[in-house]
């Protein structure tokens, strides 16, 4: 009998701006992204960030529109690929204009994580 279960792991981003210029992005992608993110235990990651993205890499400033609006909490999802900016914003976790969320899916478009052990 083959046993499957499925198990959620948690993420928590320390430092936004480190962390969106880091990540990898899909090459034939050139977009920017404005978030306003909330996080009432880390000040600066609390604010507005402007996300550059061109050629698989990004660049991250401080200020920008703050279209989308989230929680560093839905930002994790978000930034792994667990969930998509559609579903985020069902679950009230993201909020902004359709074409902000639409190319924020295109932005962080990628397999859902995985691990292969359990701990």
């Amino acid at each position: 009998e083959l046993y499957l279960y499925e198990s959620h792991w948690m993420l928590r981003i320390i430092d936004v701006a480190r962390a969106l210029a880091a990540r990898g992005y899909p090459r034939g992608v050139a977009a920017t992204l404005e978030f306003e993110v909330q996080d009432h235990l880390i000040e600066k990651n609390q604010g507005r960030f402007r996300l550059l993205v061109d050629g698989g890499t990004a660049r991250v400033e401080a200020g920008g529109g703050g279209h989308l609006k989230l929680d560093v909490r839905g930002l994790a999802p978000l930034f792994s690929g667990h969930l998509s900016p559609q579903q985020l914003e069902k679950s009230s976790q993201i909020e902004g204009p359709e074409a902000d969320l639409e190319m924020a899916a295109t932005v962080f478009a990628g397999p859902v994580p995985w691990m292969s052990d359990a701990f």
